[in-house]
């Protein structure tokens, strides 16, 4: 249950999972420019390369659904240090891997622990802070899932020029045992455990099922649609993530609870999350393709020009909380879809010669509406839960955010690469094909983000007609 007033030493246990959260954010994004070095210096192709980025999303994904059971069985502090031992141990051992089978447990440890760390932290601050304060308090988180991503590609492609890849991972072993010890000092227990049981069926089912469709969606881009390596555990995804929706409703401690879209709020701020998930993972796969392929920049200028974005959203966050605890979701959440659709129609009027300037403003105007949305919907969507309901809306938002984004890097990227292949006409890519790819690409993007917008501009209401409160099912 939200307090009215949070303790300092509360407070101070928000910061510090702040900073474990941030750099498993920085882990997420140093990857890309030091996988060249990595399949130099460990002689595999770029097939295996992915994996290490794959099985990170997967074990990302798979971690989330079962971190209700988790909040439900150890304290705070218990799960936020065991999380955060073993996305350092992971990180250590990435480190000072030699060869690619240590680096992808690594990587898979690394997953482990944070696939705990981020629904820990935005269930942690929705118990803690009281309604009136939540937004600002959802701002830092915001904050800190936008510098991590802005400034994760440009230290890595720094010491990666300088080092060496393992320097990245190494580099960021002291913060987390500095994190660690920290915590172990001052973090309280919040919580209340218990022997909840643990339906191992359903795990399994979570695992197979969501696993299946975060593979299946990461694989697109890779094998085509038409792929049995899309097509089978999509297929298989679905239909075992029937079987373990329907076991949910039959147990009396179910791993996940969906009635939380008993909540209108819920639901609708769900699906608008979800298309911003998807918008903000397929733009920063795009952008760099535009600057390097049809630019021809270095894949640190791309990181430059794409940071200044980064850090004026992370700045705006905590002020966007405040704001949106004075005045409400609905006219921070319309204006930032507003600027979101605006810069993802602004993508496809780029040309050959575009200036850095204007990119770096039109992404920057892209940005900052995603960050203007994400936490407020998140925010808005979660004001109906209480206690141990918070958890596991937590869980099924993120759960499916996460897919969302899959989802749609798989759709976008697909269209960017069929379209890029038909103007060709057989012949090889060229800068303009590439660049009508692109262009076709964010113009489906910015039709989704329209969507959104409608959306929100008939569901996402304030005033002063009381929320029906969703409490924990006895």
């Amino acid at each position: 249950m939200a307090r009215q007033q949070i303790s300092s030493r509360d407070r101070n246990m928000i910061y510090l999972m702040l900073i474990g959260c941030f750099l498993g954010g920085i882990n997420q994004t140093i990857l890309s420019p030091a996988l060249p070095s990595i399949m130099q210096d460990l002689h595999i192709d770029a097939a295996d390369g992915q994996w290490l980025t794959t099985i990170f999303l997967l074990i990302n994904g798979i971690m989330i659904p079962c971190s209700a059971y988790l909040m439900a069985r150890f304290t705070t502090r218990q799960l936020y240090l065991l999380a955060m031992t073993i996305f350092g141990l992971g990180t250590l051992c990435a480190g000072l891997s030699h060869s690619f089978v240590l680096l992808l447990v690594a990587r898979v440890l690394q997953a482990l622990g944070f696939g705990i760390l981020m629904p820990l932290l935005s269930a942690t601050v929705l118990m803690v802070y009281p309604p009136s304060q939540r937004g600002k308090a959802m701002g830092m988180v915001g904050m800190v899932f936008s510098v991590a991503p802005a400034i994760g590609p440009s230290i890595a492609g720094f010491v990666v020029d300088n080092y060496g890849w393992n320097t990245v991972f190494l580099g960021l072993v002291p913060f987390i045992v500095l994190d660690i010890i920290l915590c172990a000092v001052v973090m309280p227990h919040i919580g209340e455990t218990g022997h909840v049981p643990l339906d191992k069926t359903s795990v399994l089912l979570s695992t197979l099922g969501f696993g299946g469709l975060l593979y299946g969606f990461s694989s697109v881009g890779s094998y085509g649609w038409l792929s049995a390596h899309v097509y089978v555990p999509l297929i298989l995804g679905a239909v075992i993530i029937y079987i373990f929706v329907k076991r949910q409703s039959k147990l009396e401690e179910p791993l996940l609870r969906f009635d939380c879209f008993q909540s209108h709020n819920f639901t609708a701020g769900l699906i608008i999350g979800m298309i911003i998930n998807a918008a903000l993972l397929v733009g920063g796969i795009l952008t760099p393709i535009y600057l390097q392929d049809v630019h021809g920049y270095s894949a640190l200028v791309s990181a430059l020009v794409m940071m200044p974005a980064a850090l004026i959203a992370a700045a705006i966050n905590p002020v966007v909380g405040s704001v949106f605890d004075r005045i409400g979701g609905r006219p921070v959440i319309l204006f930032g879809l507003t600027m979101l659709t605006i810069g993802s129609f602004l993508y496809a009027t780029f040309t050959e010669e575009s200036g850095l300037l204007y990119i770096a403003l039109v992404y920057t105007v892209r940005i900052c509406g995603i960050n203007l949305v994400m936490m407020p919907v998140n925010t808005w969507s979660m004001a109906a839960f209480r206690g141990e309901s918070v958890p596991h809306a937590n869980a099924v938002f993120n759960t499916l955010r996460q897919i969302a984004g899959s989802v749609g890097t798989a759709i976008f990227v697909s269209i960017y690469m069929m379209v890029q292949t038909m103007a060709a006409g057989g012949d090889a890519v060229t800068k303009a094909d590439s660049l009508f790819g692109l262009r076709v690409s964010f113009a489906a993007s910015a039709m989704f983000m329209l969507f959104a917008l409608i959306l929100a501009f008939f569901t996402v209401k304030d005033g002063k007609k009381k929320i029906k409160t969703i409490s924990p099912a006895k």
